[in-house]
């Protein structure tokens, strides 16, 4: 019986260690976590994207429809976003979704409909072909 007991009392510290490092791992995700919104710049009546989280935003694509009912459409993908940063976007649609990547490769989104931002873990629509997408020069402004 004290075998058992002193087994486990060693596994303790080895099971603490592994818990504290997927804590840690977590923690770093989430500090460097991008987080882009869609935001009406009232005086000019312009819409941009804007990161509003910690870390840089890659691989962003952004798409428009004008009605819930119709397929994502108008790709264009935009530059990388540090923190803070935000891009002009060229119309105004119904519908604004963004897809993006953290810096660790982790897939997220938002979709903006009737200035209402709701984001979510993953892609909110596929990968559409790349001739499908537009690349433009969009307006960076801090």
């Amino acid at each position: 019986m004290s075998f058992d007991a002193e087994a486990i009392l060693a596994l303790i510290p080895v099971l603490v260690s592994v818990i504290a490092i997927f804590v840690a791992k977590g923690a770093v995700t989430r500090s460097l976590r991008p987080v882009l919104v869609f935001v009406c710049e009232v005086r000019d009546e312009v819409w941009c994207v804007q990161n509003v989280g910690t870390g840089p935003a890659l691989d962003v694509l952004v798409a428009e429809k004008d009605r819930d009912q119709q397929p994502w459409a108008r790709f264009k993908r935009v530059p990388p976003l540090p923190k803070d940063a935000k891009i002009r976007l060229r119309s105004a649609p119904g519908f604004l979704p963004v897809t993006y990547h953290d810096a660790e490769n982790n897939a997220y989104s938002t979709i903006c409909s009737g200035y209402k931002n709701r984001l979510q873990k993953g892609h909110v629509f596929g990968k559409p072909d790349e001739n499908q997408i537009a690349l433009d020069s969009y307006e960076r402004s801090q």
